[in-house]
């Protein structure tokens, strides 16, 4: 499990902030694992059903994730990136609900240029002590703690032969679903907007 200390976000970053009305919890995130468990011992293909819903609320996102799982990926890898992909959007969409907008392919293309060119700003800086990840770790940390623990579970279970190639790959859609996912969510009544919102 990968444990992360307090840190001092002081470097600048392209990702904007994550406002607090999109975060999603642990606990939101415990009760859907616990559902899925149940559901899944009563009919192994409720997570078909899941990607169907998935597929119909999110068109854009689930096409994304769908041309990135139809590569060259051992099977392995393709499994655990559909079980992730789809609990980051249900996890959204349970805890949100109708606060949440389909991500148009505009806004899902602009996050990951955002995405892009963040790893590219922390590549020119010295030294520099915190990557991309950890950016969006501390926007999101419930999700990308969970993406963290189901992945390192997946590699023991596979005794660490999975490729790492495509677990890179499959990490990297999964944080642009969970920006893309973070800036979809639309903020209540009377919220004040961010300087972040007022500009994007």
């Amino acid at each position: 499990m990968l444990v992360y200390g307090p840190v001092m976000w002081v470097q600048r970053s392209a990702i904007r902030p994550v406002p607090p009305y999109a975060k999603v919890g642990r606990n939101a995130l415990e009760l859907l694992r616990n559902e899925l468990l149940v559901e899944a011992d009563r009919s192994p293909a409720v997570f078909d059903g899941m990607f169907e819903d998935f597929e119909a609320k999110q068109p854009v996102l689930s096409e994304r994730v769908s041309e990135v799982l139809g590569g060259p990926l051992e099977d392995a890898s393709v499994a655990l990136g559909y079980f992730l992909s789809v609990s980051i959007w249900a996890a959204f969409d349970k805890t949100l609900g109708t606060a949440l907008d389909a991500i148009s392919a505009d806004e899902l293309r602009s996050t990951t240029e955002l995405f892009a060119l963040d790893q590219d700003l922390r590549g020119q800086v010295a030294g520099d002590s915190l990557d991309t990840s950890d950016v969006i770790f501390m926007e999101q940390p419930a999700l990308v703690e969970f993406v963290h623990e189901s992945i390192q579970t997946t590699v023991r279970a596979n005794e660490g032969k999975l490729n790492r190639d495509d677990i890179r790959q499959i990490y990297q859609m999964l944080l642009i679903e969970i920006l893309a996912l973070s800036y979809a969510v639309r903020s209540p009544a009377g919220f004040p907007l961010t300087k972040s919102e007022v500009l994007a």
